[in-house]
């Protein structure tokens, strides 16, 4: 078989799955920013609502 026949082949078997991550209905309306030197957190912000709220400066923070 030469090299090209099996390309084509190998070509034909691979397909690539489209994924559409902008579909309406599939999102949720969390928010979250970290921005990290090493070990310590300068700034975290998590925002769940209804759910969960979470504000860190400098490793220190409130949590609700």
């Amino acid at each position: 078989m030469s090299t090209k026949v099996a390309q084509k082949k190998f070509l034909r078997r691979k397909k690539m799955n489209w994924i559409n991550s902008w579909k309406k209905g599939n999102k949720k309306d969390k928010f979250e920013a970290t921005i990290r030197f090493g070990r310590i957190t300068v700034l975290e912000l998590y925002y769940n609502p209804g759910r969960e709220f979470k504000f860190l400066i400098f490793n220190f923070g409130v949590q609700l």
